[in-house]
């Protein structure tokens, strides 16, 4: 994969809107290295305190997976920003490429877990209710921030699109940078190759039901990462029919007609397991097993807070666990 299909990849999984995410291409382009803003800004035809305003939103959006930029200075952002993510790049270049998938449509983002681990049966709990209903299946993931229910329906996916599962495709959209609406469409358009709907059809809904009255294959995923307004999603689900399954995750309690799975955070073990595998180092964390309980513990056995925390550990070999719960 090349370094800007890499950054447009991840800044759709982080769910960055279109503006952000071609101004993180552009600027860190390889190309542009050395140009300053007032260049990249007159490209992108928009203006300097537009960019930096950009800029500062991306940074505080990358901000939690890498920490270095909540203490670097302004001028100095963009360069740790630009080695956080090419560490990121390599690490994803380096990794045993999937498995060719042919036949299915998808437009699923990467992941950006070392490994994962824990959720076994919450897997199987999501395939068992988006299997059972008889009518257009909702489910949903839903539990606090940093609980990883954006991944655990990423890892469902990607799982079920090796299996070759859901052949008529498994179509991701992220409700908080897209309509769902729009989302569908662009996936029909891109993905399944469908013409633009009639000049005719006037609504985005009307629109999505006639390209769902044309979309071939069975059964089709449709993942909606982060819900935040069910209302503004239940127009499109009404025009689906029963090929479909809906995977949502969401803060939100989403009642009838949702299968709801409430996603706890990690045993113990689960949590010790993560750890080692982002250190790489079983070593390290069996030769200071109480301090890297305490640690889970003090992180409330939160992936996404796991996740921070070992990577800090990875770049400073020489800190101790204890150390680093005191830091904490």
């Amino acid at each position: 994969m090349e370094w800007v299909e890499f950054l447009d990849s991840l800044a759709r999984s982080r769910g960055l809107k279109a503006h952000l995410i071609k101004t993180l291409k552009v600027r860190l382009d390889q190309r542009n290295d050395g140009e300053s803003n007032i260049k990249i800004a007159a490209k992108l035809n928009i203006s300097g305190a537009d960019i930096k305003k950009q800029l500062g939103e991306i940074y505080e959006i990358f901000a939690p997976s890498c920490p270095d930029l909540a203490s670097s200075q302004s001028r100095g952002k963009l360069d740790v920003l630009r080695a956080c993510l090419w560490q990121q790049y390599e690490r994803h270049q380096s990794q045993s490429p999937e498995p060719a998938i042919v036949g299915t449509p998808s437009n699923l983002p990467l992941s950006g877990v070392v490994k994962f681990v824990g959720r076994d049966e919450a897997l199987a709990a999501v395939h068992q209710k988006l299997q059972a209903m008889a009518t257009v299946a909702i489910s949903s993931v839903s539990g606090m921030g940093g609980v990883g229910k954006t991944e655990l329906a990423l890892q469902y996916a990607y799982g079920k699109l090796r299996e070759a599962a859901y052949p008529g495709g498994i179509c991701w959209v992220n409700t908080r940078a897209q309509d769902v609406g729009i989302g569908i469409l662009e996936f029909a358009r891109v993905q399944l190759g469908l013409p633009e709907p009639p000049e005719t059809l006037k609504t985005v809904p009307e629109q999505v039901q006639w390209v769902c009255r044309r979309w071939q294959g069975e059964p089709i995923l449709l993942v909606l990462d982060d819900v935040v307004d069910y209302g503004a999603v239940e127009p499109y689900l009404q025009q689906l029919d029963l090929r479909f399954r809906v995977l949502m995750t969401t803060r939100l309690k989403l009642g009838t007609p949702a299968q709801r799975l409430e996603l706890e955070v990690l045993s113990e073990a689960a949590a010790l397991e993560l750890l080692k595998s982002l250190l790489d180092d079983a070593e390290r964390i069996d030769t200071q097993i109480g301090d890297a309980q305490k640690l889970c513990e003090w992180l409330g056995y939160l992936p996404l807070a796991l996740e921070l925390v070992g990577r800090y550990l990875l770049d400073d070999e020489d800190i101790s666990l204890a150390e680093m719960l005191e830091l904490l």
